[in-house]
């Protein structure tokens, strides 16, 4: 306990002036070790130092005992998903989680034979089960109209890979190919006259729904020029338009509460509040400095070796919290639903003293610097401010990814002044992930192939000490993996590269070509359905917008995705995530060279 070293003097001269001294331990050898022993031996000493650190002395502040919260809590009920031709699509309640709803897309099944296989071998299970005693004659018929074909014709022999021949070529005719089955049933064909098929199609379609989960025809709330996803989420209210949230940027796959933004928030809520009462627990963490000095802390964490510096607010703050105001902190948790936005109306407390104080917000709206500040608050749209209300998200805690099936990596060619989209991972006729830059090579080789292109002739030959024929080309060559985005004015060009008000440069797709000898030439295809613009792609990327792309580049993976929700069920879907990428590429791309 300090205290003044001259009583005698005047009050004043103290306060201007004042000296003081602090109870320290002596000791006759230079090992303090003794002194800083609290032994049981010694109890007047205990009592010492708990004067010391003002065990004895009174807060005057009394303990609170019970909390009351008064709150108003609005469920999120629909989802806005925009289309690709920019319309937006609200769907009604939704009871599956936010991000297979958002990021799932067609599966495509047709291009995978081995699912063909696998839906044609389901659907013969379900004739078996279901038509016991037509499933013979039914799946006879079917193997020989519907039957599972092996590679013919030149685009056909083209276009597979030989792994998928192989396999075509085994499963041929041993099996409903179940595409053309599906296919034909949704066109309204009689498969089978004489025989009711629609209990087997009904399981099969039951089965199909958990293969994978798909969106609606038309609905696909992918952006190719932004590379990303945008949604929002609304909690409708009576009479209003409700509470509006949206996420205008959300691509790395993990959906949380900052991901999203206020559109428009009511400022009365019209709907009821609910009041609850609760005992306040203190808060408790590792390393918590105890109150008394006698108890044993844990070393499991230690706050003396943070590494923190006049700038490091954050760990000065946390440090601040844990050594000094630890042991002030009550906590008084209120269960929320998931998916909901809540309000706090009122927060009441009561003290052993039986006195009950209203406990106003943290931050003071509208104030500037940090009495504005508050953590888990989502900002507005317009800019005006903060929401005042609590965000809890339907997100996945956990799910389950596979290995991407195809990645395709945007890198910026400074060079050649433009952006590359390189396939890295492309799908084989297997639905497995191969080599992009193999894929092209063994593309072209089947094409030699299969049109029988004669080979290259060899250079004339030149004459002793002539000079040899200069050599000119075009352009240099490119990795046929290798997807260009050149630079292009939106304001020269047609339909929806122009937007009023945003800058007018995009990144406009272009196309390599290759050609054989006597052979005009041709369009390099994607094999990814990210970068393919032909008719099967419904939401193809023709541009990007250059901000989509920064220096070091992108990445953008299509994984399997699976995920057990709340109610039980199992959710199995495909979709896009966007990851930084490797810095800066070089294609090698030159314009009139000479050799």
């Amino acid at each position: 306990m300090p205290f003044a070293l001259t009583p005698a003097l005047p009050v004043a001269f103290n306060q201007y002036f004042a000296g003081w001294t602090r109870i320290e331990t002596r000791c006759r050898s230079d090992q303090a070790t003794a002194g800083l022993e609290a032994r049981t031996a010694d109890p007047l000493w205990l009592v010492g130092r708990e004067w010391q650190f003002g065990e004895f002395r009174a807060e005057d502040a009394g303990s609170p005992v019970a909390v009351e919260m008064t709150h108003q809590t609005a469920l999120l009920r629909q989802v806005s998903l925009r289309r690709p031709d920019g319309a937006v699509v609200t769907t009604p309640d939704f009871t599956i989680p936010l991000e297979t709803l958002v990021e799932r897309e067609a599966a495509r099944w047709e291009r995978d034979w081995r699912v063909r296989v696998r839906v044609g071998q389901q659907f013969e299970q379900y004739c078996r089960t279901l038509l016991p005693a037509a499933a013979a004659a039914v799946i006879a018929d079917l193997r020989v109209r519907f039957a599972l074909l092996a590679p013919a014709g030149t685009s056909d022999l083209i276009n597979t890979d030989r792994a998928t021949r192989r396999y075509r070529r085994l499963m041929a005719g041993k099996v409903v190919d179940g595409w053309r089955v599906w296919s034909a049933r949704a066109a309204g064909t009689t498969l089978v006259p004489g025989t009711d098929l629609s209990a087997v199609f009904k399981a099969l379609g039951e089965w199909l729904k958990q293969l994978y989960s798909e969106p609606d025809t038309g609905i696909d709330s992918w952006q190719p020029e932004r590379l990303d996803y945008r949604f929002g989420v609304v909690a409708p209210f009576p009479g209003t338009g409700g509470l509006r949230l949206s996420a205008p940027s959300y691509r790395n796959g993990d959906f949380d509460w900052h991901s999203c933004r206020i559109d428009s928030d009511p400022i009365t809520w019209p709907i009821p509040a609910a009041t609850q009462r609760y005992a306040p627990t203190r808060v408790t963490f590792a390393g918590m400095p105890l109150p008394r000095y006698w108890a044993f802390e844990d070393a499991r964490v230690d706050f003396g070796t943070l590494d923190v510096t006049t700038c490091d607010v954050a760990k000065l703050a946390l440090a601040e919290f844990a050594l000094v105001y630890g042991d002030d902190w009550f906590m008084a948790p209120l269960d929320v639903p998931l998916g909901s936005c809540t309000h706090i109306v009122r927060l009441a407390v009561t003290n052993v003293f039986g006195e009950t104080r209203d406990i106003s917000p943290a931050r003071t709206a509208g104030q500037a610097g940090w009495t504005r500040w508050q953590m888990y608050v989502l900002e507005r749209a317009d800019g005006t401010g903060f929401g005042d209300f609590l965000f809890v998200p339907p997100a996945i805690g956990f799910r389950e990814e596979s290995e991407p099936l195809e990645e395709v990596r945007f890198v910026r060619d400074e060079g050649a002044n433009m952006v590359w989209g390189v396939e890295s991972l492309v799908p084989n006729g297997l639905g497995a992930p191969v080599d992009g830059f193999d894929a092209q090579l063994e593309t072209r080789a089947r094409r030699r192939e299969v049109l029988k292109e004669p080979p290259a002739p060899p250079p004339p030959p030149v004459a002793p000490g002539a000079m040899p024929p200069l050599n000119y080309r075009l352009a240099t060559p490119v990795p046929a993996n290798w997807i260009p985005f050149v630079p292009a004015d939106a304001l020269l060009m047609m339909g929806s590269l122009f937007r009023p008000g945003v800058a007018s440069v995009r990144l406009l797709r272009a196309q390599m070509l290759m050609n054989e000898v006597a052979q005009a030439p041709v369009a390099i295809p994607a094999l990814t359905r990210l970068l393919t613009v032909d008719g099967t792609n419904p939401n193809p990327l023709r541009w990007l917008d250059e901000e989509a792309v920064p220096r070091d580049g992108v990445r953008v993976q299509l994984t399997r995705q699976r995920v057990r929700w709340t109610d039980g069920r199992t959710y199995v879907w495909l979709g896009k995530r966007v990851l930084v990428g490797r810095g800066e590429g070089s294609s090698g791309l030159r314009f009139d060279v000479v050799k």
